[in-house]
């Protein structure tokens, strides 16, 4: 009962009555304390983890983060993202984009649904070292517990896909990734490369965000677990959804001095900051501002439901890099808690399905140094 005599000691005495008359200000203060413990008992009981007459509170839930970035081109984000990884422990998940991992004098190897082969809306690798750079990082992600995921390859709307077109880009991110080492004329392949790389991705997000239930029937026929391509509410708790996938949503979040909910990606939060404009002279500001909406976010949930963080980046610097380091300093701030998990979607989906997790988080320091649906 500690914690309701230090609630009474600061609720102030004005807030609740006043003295009948100036000159008797201490009876005043012995009828307000009756009314002080009362009123800090009702509010106490609803906290959450306050003790109750019955005796200690449930344990809470932990409270789960999903950071993810989407894309997989940029080799600075690579580094940037697995080098912050080492000293807060944060696990990412990376939906990747197929294209990066091909070289473009082979890129007519992709073969995308109804367009010509080699065509791409987010481009291929730039050379033999930025392919052999990222196919590195993908391999560093992996052993230090990131997890890779499924953005297709070239980024195009899939919205009126059939079942057939859906195979076809899930068959050809599944081949390139697996072959990217001999269909781009590279040495050096890990022995367990194909196996490993395919039996990682388990997850997928839609480019453009776009869906139907063309894709979430393929996505349960080639053996996926979730889906993370829809919208939600913050204080939403997974289920399973269409075909029976887990749908991770991410959410519309409360930013800005109006408070108006936009989706939690950084390119949604640019468009309500800045129109979509990128400049470095706006990292200030940007970093400030989505810094204080994922912490709100984080707040609304960790002192609430306690329902899971679903929050999408991507491999861009836009606004000079300042939702990045928006999210690094979140992060920073909250991962080291001894109640949180920033951990994968591959994971999450271990714990609803109550399979023991693998240990996917490395040592890490106690105290770390510190609308439109567009993706990518």
């Amino acid at each position: 009962m500690p914690e309701l005599f230090r609630l009474a000691r600061i609720i102030p005495a004005s807030r609740f009555s006043k003295s009948k008359a100036d000159g008797d200000k201490l009876e005043g203060r012995r009828q307000q304390r009756p009314r002080q413990a009362l009123i800090a008992c009702l509010i106490a009981l609803t906290l959450p983890g306050t003790s109750t007459a019955s005796g200690a509170s449930p344990p809470r839930a932990e409270q789960f983060i999903a950071l993810s970035f989407d894309g997989s081109k940029s080799l600075p984000v690579w580094q940037k993202t697995l080098a912050f990884a080492e000293r807060v422990p944060v696990r990412f998940t990376y939906f990747v984009s197929c294209t990066h991992f091909l070289l473009p004098e082979h890129r007519r190897k992709y073969r995308p649904p109804g367009r010509r082969p080699g065509r791409s809306d987010v481009g291929y690798a730039k050379s033999a070292e930025d392919l052999e750079a990222r196919l590195g990082y993908v391999q560093q992600a992996l052993d230090a517990g990131h997890e890779i995921g499924n953005h297709a390859c070239g980024h195009f709307d899939g919205r009126r896909w059939s079942v057939a077109q859906w195979q076809q880009e899930f068959g050809e991110f599944r081949r390139i990734l697996a072959g990217a080492w001999h269909l781009n004329g590279l040495e050096g392949e890990p022995p367990d490369w194909p196996a490993r790389i395919t039996s990682a991705v388990k997850g997928f997000r839609a480019p453009l965000l776009s869906i139907n239930p063309a894709m979430f029937k393929t996505l349960k026929s080639m053996g996926y677990r979730y889906d993370a391509s829809e919208g939600g509410y913050m204080h939403q708790q997974p289920v399973r959804g269409k075909a029976g996938l887990w749908a991770f949503k991410l959410a519309f979040i409360p930013e800005g001095r109006t408070r108006r909910l936009t989706l939690a990606m950084d390119y949604n939060l640019m468009q309500r900051q800045t129109g979509g404009r990128s400049s470095v002279q706006n990292r200030s500001r940007v970093l400030g501002r989505t810094y204080e909406a994922l912490m709100r976010y984080f707040n609304n949930n960790y002192h609430g439901s306690r329902a899971p963080l679903h929050i999408g980046f991507h491999f861009a610097a836009w606004n000079g890099g300042g939702y990045r380091a928006a999210l690094f300093k979140f992060a920073g701030s909250v991962c080291h808690r001894s109640d949180v998990r920033c951990g994968t979607y591959a994971e999450l989906a271990d714990r609803l399905e109550g399979r023991e997790p693998a240990r996917l988080m490395a040592a890490a320091p106690d105290k770390p140094q510190r609308s439109n649906w567009f993706a990518d």
